[in-house]
């Protein structure tokens, strides 16, 4: 998707933002498998690590790997403009294994001159309560020039933030 200001690329599989830019500048960290491999992971239906990547819903042991499966998973595309992006993923056969719930997941990109928007639209078909958790990892690619450092950035949000963190147990 692309405006004036700014063009984006997306990958159906995880909904994962691929590139960020504007003008010949690259915000997005583009990846280097002996660092880190990906750019912007959704995360999704646990952020974290799992005690020996096992939870326990309903009495019934299921098995997920670090943040959920949102980032294996393929989205399949809901809308789509010049200057926006709807993606879903749906529970399957393969999600349930992990997370006995009935779900779709929509992550909305937006561009507003030179603001994206993302929104996270998670709704719940089951016919009990669906804990879950998600979020982004986004990684950027800092310093944008060779006369910047590290230092020089701050992550600045809109409005304050006050996420509902859940501590760690056993």
């Amino acid at each position: 998707i692309r405006n004036a200001f700014l063009s984006q690329t997306v990958d159906t599989l995880g909904a994962q933002m691929m590139s960020l830019r504007s003008g010949g500048t690259e915000y997005l960290w583009q990846g280097d498998r002996e660092y880190w491999a990906d750019r912007a992971p959704i995360l999704f239906p646990f952020i974290g690590r799992l005690t020996e990547n096992r939870c326990m819903f309903h009495g019934k042991s299921y098995s997920m790997g670090i943040h959920g499966f949102a980032a294996q998973s393929e989205f399949l595309p809901l809308e789509q403009s010049p200057e926006s992006l709807v993606l879903c993923l749906t529970a399957s056969a393969a999600t349930r294994a992990q997370y006995p719930f009935d779900f779709s997941l929509k992550i909305s990109y937006c561009l507003k001159e030179n603001v994206l928007e993302i929104t996270y639209s998670v709704y719940n078909a089951s016919d009990c309560v669906m804990p879950f958790g998600i979020g982004g990892h986004p990684g950027f690619r800092v310093p944008f020039s060779d006369s910047d450092c590290f230092e020089d950035y701050v992550l600045d949000f809109s409005q304050e933030c006050r996420p509902d963190r859940v501590g760690f147990t056993p």
